[in-house]
This record gives structure tokens, C-alpha cells and sequence, in this order.
């Protein structure tokens, strides 16, 4: 492997596992390892490996029938922190006293 494929693996790696976080946020009902993996485009063994790697930190987690995956607690806590950080940014209210 060459020096510059060595260098780019952290960003493919993180944007892979972003990739498969979108697909599955998407999918509403939750999705398989070999479905994502063809949503993606990516090596069924290199999705496997980010899956289980995000199911163990939390960002995703396996549907109680084992038939795929859904967001897991982890990416809901940084939806619901980008949705308080916005709260602190909106614009007052053109009605308020300055």
C-alpha cells in the first residue's frame, strides 16, 4: 500500500461509517449489513466491520429480529444536540425589545 493510500484511509474510513449513518437514518425502518453495503457501494466485509464498529459505540444498534439496523442512542444524542446548538442561534424575534 502506498504512502498516500495510507493517508487517506482515516477519511474514507469516517466517511464510509458517515455514509452508512445517512443510509440507515434514511431508511426508516433499518436496514442489513448487505443493503447497506450495496446503498453505499462499498465492500460487503469493509461495511461489516464499520456496522459493528458503530453498533458497539452505540451510533447504531441491531433490530431485536437481528434483521438489520437502526440509529442507535449515540446518533440520536448528536441529533438532539445540533437541534439545541441551532436553538441557541436563531435570530430573536423582530417583537422583542432591544
Amino acid at each position: 500500500m502506498s504512502a498516500a493510500a495510507v493517508e487517506r484511509l482515516p477519511e474514507r474510513g469516517l466517511g464510509l461509517a458517515l455514509d452508512i449513518l445517512e443510509q440507515v437514518a434514511r431508511s426508516g425502518g433499518g436496514l442489513s449489513a448487505a443493503e447497506i453495503a450495496r446503498h453505499v457501494r462499498a465492500a460487503r466485509a469493509t461495511v461489516y466491520r464499520v456496522v459493528n464498529a458503530l453498533a458497539r459505540d452505540g451510533y447504531l444498534m441491531r433490530l431485536d429480529d437481528v434483521s438489520g439496523f437502526v440509529l442507535g442512542p449515540r446518533a440520536l444524542d448528536l441529533a438532539d444536540a445540533m437541534d439545541e446548538s441551532r436553538l441557541r442561534v436563531l435570530p430573536r424575534p423582530l417583537t422583542e425589545d432591544v
